[in-house]
């Protein structure tokens, strides 16, 4: 009679190496988690409105809001996408222009995340106050 033990090529024998238990597991996931993450600078939560333009596409403006900023990137979070390697200037509440590349484009809850690398960031100065004019009709007083 042919039983299961007789078509297996070898004994089942028990383990001879421990299991892991629950801290190791634990140590190694979290390192594992610490070498995935590649940034070399901190990255700051926010939700400032922007306004997106796509210099390459004839000026197409889009609304949109940054995720996160760090000093070299930022993400964005829009309704539609926006192309890998289009070059894009960001306007934040016409204090700050932003101008950069995307680096990618993904699907998210809510629209689009695109990572934007910032290439170069200006603040527009104010216009300077124009001189008060003198007024002549002043009456000088002798001393």
């Amino acid at each position: 009679m042919l039983t299961i033990e007789s078509l297996r090529p070898f004994p089942m024998q028990p383990k001879s190496t421990p299991s892991v238990g629950y801290a190791e597991l634990k140590a190694f996931l979290a390192k594992r988690r610490e070498s995935l993450e590649q940034r070399r600078e901190a990255r700051y939560q926010t939700n400032d409105a922007v306004e997106v333009e796509m210099l390459q596409t004839g000026s197409q403006r889009v609304a949109a809001s940054i995720v996160d900023v760090s000093r070299s990137g930022l993400c964005l979070l829009s309704e539609s996408t926006i192309g890998k390697g289009t070059q894009v200037k960001i306007t934040l509440e016409k204090h700050v222009v932003i101008f950069g590349e995307v680096q990618y484009c993904r699907p998210a809850h809510g629209g689009f995340h695109s990572g934007i690398v910032i290439h170069d960031v200006f603040y527009p100065s104010r216009q300077p106050a124009k001189p008060k004019e003198k007024n002549e009709n002043r009456i000088r007083r002798r001393a």
